[in-house]
């Protein structure tokens, strides 16, 4: 209304006083329920597209984990200071270190460790390549560098050589992982060269 009268200055008056408090008590009420449903959401996003799936591809699951992964993500922010209940955070965990199987890769898919092997695995200069790489047995169990690994990760997890340089001296990951692929492939063409298979394991062994 566009009259000045006093009565409906009033009524103008009160109308925007209850406006706004229904706005509170509306923002209040949807800020207690955004965790549940972002985690009811995210519950369902997962038991629909990344379990039971084993056949998917490679490519199409890594998009299903990240969008998985950004889910957990906005739902620890929506949560209360105490986060998500540790049932779920445990789930949301373990969805998180399954993520790194479909991680993208440029040419040897060494983090996939689920679904059918890809044939270049299976090429034997390859296999031998990797093989050698994860022989770390006799190496000390490192101490993990705080500012580079991750917190979620508990423990050293040693894979291969690569992983036990990133943890103990804290190398950036994403540059271990090209520099293992790079390495890899290097020893698998020294072998596809045909050097001398007696000396081969010892040139390999100083190279690493």
């Amino acid at each position: 209304p566009n009259s000045s009268g006093r009565g409906v200055r009033q009524f103008k008056t009160y109308l925007l006083h209850r406006l706004e408090k229904d706005e509170k008590e509306t923002h209040r009420k949807l800020a207690s329920t955004d965790a549940r449903e972002i985690q009811r959401f995210y519950e369902q996003y997962c038991k629909k597209y990344l379990e039971g799936f084993q056949d998917r591809k490679p490519d199409e699951m890594g998009q299903y984990y990240q969008t998985a992964s950004v889910l957990y993500d906005v739902l620890k922010t929506v949560s209360p200071p105490s986060g998500p209940d540790a049932k779920f955070d445990e789930y949301a965990e373990g969805v998180e270190k399954k993520k790194a199987s479909f991680s993208h890769y440029n040419i040897l898919p060494l983090n996939i460790t689920s679904g059918p092997t890809q044939p270049v695995m299976e090429i034997p200069e390859i296999k031998a390549a990797v093989e050698l790489l994860r022989w770390t047995q006799n190496l000390p169990m490192p101490r993990p560098d705080p500012t580079s690994v991750p917190q979620e990760i508990e423990g050293p997890v040693v894979n291969d050589l690569l992983d036990w340089l990133w943890q103990t001296f804290g190398f950036q990951k994403g540059n271990v992982e090209n520099q293992k692929e790079h390495l890899i492939l290097l020893l698998a063409n020294m072998d596809m060269r045909g050097i001398d298979s007696a000396r081969q394991g010892e040139r390999q062994i100083h190279m690493v």
